[in-house]
């Protein structure tokens, strides 16, 4: 699975966002998880 993160000026929330999600996949399915920053 690919999940695309859009993210403008949220360098404060994607770390915990990308961990959490990350947690709940794990062991789940393959993945990837990509954040595009325009800030």
């Amino acid at each position: 699975m690919s999940l695309v993160i859009p993210a403008y000026n949220e360098a404060g929330n994607v770390g915990p966002l990308v961990r959490e999600i990350a947690q709940s996949l794990e062991g789940r399915c393959e993945y990837e998880i990509i954040v595009v920053d325009d800030g």
